[in-house]
């Protein structure tokens, strides 16, 4: 449950200079290894990890149908703390 006019921002809505820490750090090497190729043209095989991170934060920036499946692979993988921050309507209440 939202207040209204309270919204999560997408990945593509933070600024450009956000992506490279949260990819980094909020989706493995792996998930990136299976999605990133999708949408850029990579070998998943044989390209090394600093590309995959790379063409994500690129692909991020972009915006479009790649950003938006690395922000459901976010939610996805995150679903838990999302759901207890939607549930938080205050600081009393998140502290709970």
């Amino acid at each position: 449950m939202r207040t209204v006019g309270r919204k999560r921002a997408r990945l593509s809505e933070l600024d450009s200079h956000l992506h490279c820490s949260i990819i980094c750090t909020c989706l493995s090497t792996g998930e990136l290894r299976k999605l990133v190729p999708k949408f850029a043209d990579l070998d998943r095989y044989h390209v090394s990890d600093l590309e995959i991170h790379h063409a994500a934060v690129e692909l991020a920036i972009q915006g479009g149908t790649a950003a938006k499946a690395l922000h459901k692979a976010l939610d996805e993988r995150y679903a838990g703390a999302i759901r207890r921050f939607d549930a938080a309507r205050d600081a009393i209440r998140f502290a709970a």
